[in-house]
């Protein structure tokens, strides 16, 4: 299955911070030998449109509402294609089509990232790039969608930094762009010549 703007499922969780929180933030938040309970919880009002776009099926759903976390909260309007049978350039069809339509961006952080971030009171920061792993017998293809997904997730990660005026979170998303080129391209002139 091929899906677009990837969202959790709609859930109540909670579970002790000491589990989530990574080393570098725990002093600062300071964790006790016994740490207090993050309740994360989305509440939402989900709507699932099925869609048959050339022969493939697609889900279009659609939460709106919050993302609670304590007594803080965040307002959340997510849309998600999912590609449930059929041809992944119908999703990509259908994604550009309301693309055109509604003002939407691409999303990186699941329901849960932004409950914990508010929990943390976490402020958009930079996000350096994350290493892509290939395997030695990966076919181009594979190799290719994997250094794309990432260039990709590294672009719109900054996003939120950029616009609040951090200018690390600019630099990254002008590496993320140096890395697209300088990696997929290659990789675009090895697939072409294969086919030829």
């Amino acid at each position: 299955m091929t899906s677009i703007v990837a969202s959790a499922e709609i859930i109540s969780c909670a579970r002790p911070l000491s589990r989530v929180v990574s080393a570098s933030i725990a002093p600062a938040i300071c964790l006790s030998a016994r740490p207090p309970i993050a309740a994360i919880t989305p509440r939402v009002r989900r709507t699932v449109y099925p869609i048959q776009s050339g022969g493939s099926e697609i889900e279009l759903t659609i939460d709106k509402g919050k993302v609670e976390a304590g007594r803080q909260s965040s307002p959340l309007c997510e849309v998600e294609l999912e590609l449930k049978r059929g041809e992944s350039a119908e999703l990509f069809k259908l994604a550009r089509m309301l693309a055109e339509e509604v003002p939407v961006q691409l999303a990186v952080k699941s329901k849960a990232e932004r409950g914990y971030a508010l929990i943390v009171g976490e402020l958009p920061a930079a996000v350096k790039a994350a290493p892509v792993v290939l395997m030695p017998d990966s076919i181009r293809q594979a190799a290719f969608q994997a250094i794309a997904r990432a260039c990709l997730r590294q672009l719109v990660a900054n996003q939120p930094a950029t616009l609040g005026g951090d200018a690390e979170g600019l630099h990254q998303m002008r590496v993320a762009l140096r890395r697209r080129q300088s990696r997929c391209l290659p990789t675009c002139f090895l697939i072409r010549r294969r086919r030829r």
